[in-house]
């Protein structure tokens, strides 16, 4: 299957309404691979896989952690590597993203957040761009949102 194939079918735009609910990150810190992996499949034309991939690794997952309070833009600094607020990033971006066109947002953000980046073994990045190369075309709800979590994950630590 094509990428645009898999636009109409929903592959991809199944996968993050799948993953939306689970957290960035599980069992002590490790990274959520599953909205990396499912936009990958789709990419190298192996969109069928996705779901059934999904079953087994989903288990494996912890839910998306809540907020507590919400981060302003103007005192973003005092949430930044704090661990209690991984929720309240994770909320700010999926506002922003939703409020303004998510290329704003990563523009505006994006610099703010790079020297922090490089924690986690780079997960940040990686799963920032997995997010950005998504199929553009097609702005779908699942899309826009999955690009929140990419960038809350970068707020955390």
């Amino acid at each position: 299957m094509q990428t645009s194939d898999l636009d109409r079918t929903g592959v991809l735009d199944e996968a993050y309404e799948r993953l939306h609910r689970t957290g960035p990150e599980f069992d002590g810190y490790l990274a959520n691979h599953g909205p990396m992996a499912s936009e990958e499949l789709v990419q190298l034309g192996l969109g069928e896989h996705v779901h059934h991939w999904l079953d087994g690794y989903t288990g494996k997952l912890e839910a998306r952690p809540r907020g507590s309070s919400r981060i302003a833009p103007e005192g973003f600094a005092d949430a930044l590597g704090d661990p209690h607020r991984f929720g309240d990033w994770l909320d700010f971006f999926e506002i922003q993203v939703t409020e303004s066109d998510w290329r704003d947002v990563l523009a505006e953000w994006w610099p703010r957040l790079l020297p922090g980046s490089l924690a986690s073994a780079n997960h940040r990045l990686i799963r920032g761009g997995h997010a950005v190369r998504a199929p553009t075309g097609v702005q779908a709800p699942p899309r826009v949102a999955e690009r929140g979590p990419a960038l809350g994950r970068s707020g955390h630590r």
